[in-house]
């Protein structure tokens, strides 16, 4: 079969799913009367993924979002005929991140595009709801598709896929929180060496009234212990993180209140929270007085937001957390070329035991 047969062969399966799509999706209907070459790139995007960067770039700039849209959204069609889960999930994460790499000047909407259709692809089919069911797949699929972008683009697919899976109904309030929470350090661990903002996003992004159950997740992932870290090592960690928190909520109303569950991770992964808390707030005058905060003030939000952590603690446990996320096996903390957060002189193979065990 010449080239030319193939790609018609494709476009005519890739059309045969599209209809079988239309019951379950109104939306498919509408794909089915796009232009001829929207069609014809929409096959190429959807049965490789290495091409989808060239089929998106054959689009003009204004209709970028929406073809990317089309595209994962079939993808998600063939999620009920693969029997692989797992490829399923890395052919979705490679073509989003292939449709980002050729997005051009209309990034933005496709990176948010890509993140509204991360969501559609783990809702429950009936409901249209994120069901506890559901959150293995949301959590592998942030993972990977922050793994596979870059720089900038990571931050700005964190932003965007906090605010979706937030504005996205759940089955109830826990399931929201658990949803919340699973997304965050997932976003974080793919994060690479983007992972300071990375963490600096959530915490400015993720709603006030979910932030305890996203700050224990984040504090049992990030115990000293379990990251092998000593005293100053973490103290380090602690301060280079809060550093980016900073800077980017500096300004927002709240700000004090998102930087007291930010702080309150660190504090709830101490060896020595008693200690610790000491030794961090001898640090932290800069940085309360650039969101407005005094010591005294911060003092009572910091005791606020212990007791959040502690009602959400049975929520997001570590045996729940690690039956949806796989977290990397070296460090939290450490990035693509190793640990950005601590001191550059540390001793070679000095973090090969980190990591996060399981309970």
């Amino acid at each position: 079969m010449n080239n030319v047969n193939k790609l018609i062969a494709s476009a005519v399966v890739t059309l045969g799913v599209l209809a079988a799509a239309c019951a379950a999706d109104p939306a498919s209907t509408a794909r089915e009367t796009r232009s001829a070459a929207w069609q014809k790139n929409l096959a190429l995007a959807v049965n490789d993924a290495a091409k989808a960067t060239a089929a998106i770039q054959a689009m003009p700039e204004a209709e970028r979002a929406a073809f990317a849209a089309d595209v994962l959204a079939v993808l998600q069609t063939k999620r009920q005929v693969m029997a692989d889960k797992a490829a399923w999930e890395n052919s979705f994460a490679e073509t989003a991140a292939a449709l980002v790499a050729g997005a051009g000047g209309a990034k933005k909407a496709v990176l948010a595009a890509v993140a509204a259709e991360t969501v559609n692809a783990v809702v429950a089919p009936e409901s249209r709801e994120l069901v506890a069911g559901s959150l293995a797949s949301l959590g592998a699929l942030a993972k990977l598709e922050m793994s596979l972008l870059k720089g900038q683009d990571r931050v700005d697919f964190a932003n965007a896929l906090l605010q979706a899976v937030n504005k996205q109904k759940a089955a109830d309030a826990g399931v929201h929180k658990l949803a919340m929470s699973v997304t965050a350090l997932s976003l974080f661990a793919g994060a690479g060496n983007a992972k300071k903002d990375g963490f600096a996003e959530v915490f400015a992004v993720v709603d006030v009234r979910d932030l305890g159950a996203v700050a224990k997740a984040f504090s049992d992932a990030f115990g000293q212990r379990k990251n092998n870290l000593g005293s100053d090592d973490y103290l380090q960690a602690a301060m280079q993180l809060l550093q980016g928190v900073v800077a980017r909520i500096a300004g927002q109303p709240d700000a004090a209140d998102r930087f007291a569950y930010a702080v309150s991770v660190f504090l709830g992964g101490a060896n020595n929270p008693v200690q610790f808390e000491q030794d961090l707030m001898g640090k932290l005058a800069d940085l309360l007085g650039k969101i407005g905060a005094t010591k005294e003030s911060f003092t009572t939000k910091l005791a606020a937001t212990k007791a959040d952590m502690a009602a959400n603690a049975a929520l997001v446990s570590k045996k729940t957390m690690w039956g949806l996320i796989i977290l990397p096996p070296g460090s939290m903390m450490a990035g693509e070329e190793g640990p950005p957060f601590v001191h550059e002189n540390r001793p070679p193979g000095g973090y090969q035991n980190q990591g996060i065990g399981k309970p």
